[in-house]
């Protein structure tokens, strides 16, 4: 990409790395990074609005994005427990920041992660890397709240495109090899670096 922009600065040229998408009412490409910040950003703030019991005072042009999940929760009877929690561990040394936590009907939590990806057909994009942010994020929750149970994870792809959600329930034995990536990688992250 530098050598086809060569004029390009060198931010701009990281932006494109990951894809640029079309502004909901401008229509002017941004960067894939910043529509997905946006959608997030008004996740949080319905996930919130939820929580306190209070409707969103405005409109947001990421609402056709964000709107699903807030239906999918009501489908699913799940009560928010909260958005945007920094998770960590001293021990494996790594934290990561939860994009949402809930509790199904039966009081057992989940971790669902929000992922804005352009869906050809119809086809939902989800990776192993995925599984494996969750699943020590789900590991870190369980010490943190001295849980009985491993939280389950939940990856949602958003569609930029058509803003359909697709949802990934990742298996237990999934979950389960995403910690042991997680922490080999840490583990050789702080090898390689100290």
């Amino acid at each position: 990409l530098a050598r086809k922009y060569p004029n390009m600065d060198w931010r701009d040229v990281s932006d494109l790395v990951y894809g640029q998408r079309k502004h909901p009412t401008t229509n002017e490409l941004i960067p894939s990074s910043e529509f997905g910040t946006e959608v997030h950003k008004r996740l949080q703030e319905l996930v919130e609005c939820l929580m306190d019991g209070k409707e969103p005072e405005d409109r947001s042009i990421w609402d056709d994005w964000a709107r699903p999940f807030m239906g999918w929760l009501k489908e699913k009877d799940v009560t928010p427990y909260c958005a945007e929690r920094i998770v960590s561990c001293d021990k494996v040394k790594i934290a990561g920041s939860v994009d949402f936590i809930g509790r199904w009907p039966n009081g057992n939590f989940f971790l669902a992660d929000y992922k804005c990806r352009s869906c050809n057909n119809d086809i939902p994009k989800f990776y192993d890397k995925d599984c494996a942010q969750l699943a020590i994020e789900s590991y870190f929750l369980k010490q943190e709240l001295e849980l009985d149970h491993l939280p389950e994870c939940i990856s949602v792809c958003i569609d930029t495109d058509s803003a359909k959600h697709h949802h990934k329930m990742w298996k237990a034995k999934e979950v389960q090899s995403g910690i042991r990536v997680a922490k080999l990688c840490a583990k050789l992250y702080w090898e390689t670096r100290m």
